[in-house]
């Protein structure tokens, strides 16, 4: 356990340590941000009132140059606002959802984008892939939408340590490779010693037209 801690330590070092660089070799960045917040009520029948949670994300972009930009994201989940928790200090819980470095070019006439990421991005099933690399609007359901991430439904929850690599084409269409650990997994709610991590290859396609 005390070596995955530290292995976890290093890699989170490592990336930080990517930033600075890049922050101090780019001396005008630009940045800017979406802030979301909500409530969730949860029905419990056995008592007279519902729990009810708040949460917050806050999502960022850095564009140290027009070749490197940093994205971060953090969310918040608070335990239930009424109940014994009524007018006390209330527990809360902080998630790094998303720390990532990118650095975009081109092969002639065709962008490419390579990554490191820590965290979650791009989830499969979400539309944030879309999103960002053709600049859609978002187009998910309001059923599925969420004040815990930039992201909503997902058909495969992700979560790790990984790079990827991106070519978009001119025509507005691209592919993806993303290679990562994913921690959430079915096999990580067993309890137990063993690494319950999984090794991760995805493709996509995709593709965006008037």
């Amino acid at each position: 356990m005390k070596k995955k801690y530290n292995t976890k330590i290093r890699h989170i070092v490592l990336v930080i340590a990517l930033f600075f660089v890049g922050l101090q070799s780019y001396a005008t960045p630009s940045s800017n941000g979406i802030i979301g917040a909500g409530l969730l009520v949860q029905p419990m029948p056995q008592y007279e009132l519902p729990d009810l949670f708040a949460e917050a994300f806050f999502s960022s972009q850095i564009d140290l140059s027009q070749s490197l930009l940093i994205r971060t994201e953090f969310s918040v989940f608070t335990d239930s606002i009424i109940g014994d928790n009524f007018l006390k200090d209330i527990p809360a819980y902080f998630s790094l959802n998303e720390l990532s470095l990118t650095y975009v070019g081109s092969l002639g006439t065709i962008s490419q984008l390579a990554s490191v990421f820590i965290g979650e991005t791009d989830p499969i099933g979400s539309d944030l892939f879309l999103r960002r690399l053709f600049g859609l609007p978002s187009f998910t359901s309001r059923i599925l939408e969420t004040s815990q991430s930039l992201s909503s439904a997902q058909l495969y929850p992700m979560s790790g340590l990984g790079v990827s690599y991106t070519l978009k084409a001119t025509d507005n269409f691209a592919t993806a490779l993303y290679f990562y650990y994913n921690k959430l997994n079915i096999a990580s709610s067993i309890p137990g010693d063993d690494d319950n991590t999984s090794l991760n290859i995805d493709a996509r396609f995709a593709g965006a037209w008037p």
